[in-house]
């Protein structure tokens, strides 16, 4: 079994939330942004999908369900 077959539905509905999440702070009105310890910009666009992507790892989401 290879790569995308094993891991492509999951990885496919990872991306599908990411990009749900990112859509919804996309041109808003206010997008707070603020700076890591390196100086560099993180918005919370960027916090919440990370959050997203954190939770899925510790859920143990499969094949793209829940």
């Amino acid at each position: 079994m290879g790569y995308g077959q094993e891991y492509g539905a999951l990885l496919e509905a990872i991306t599908e939330e990411a990009d749900r999440i990112a859509m919804h702070y996309f041109r808003a009105e206010k997008l707070r942004v603020d700076r890591k310890g390196d100086g560099s910009a993180v918005t919370q666009a960027d916090r919440a999908v990370d959050g997203e992507r954190a939770g899925a790892g510790r859920s143990g989401r499969r094949n793209g369900r829940r």
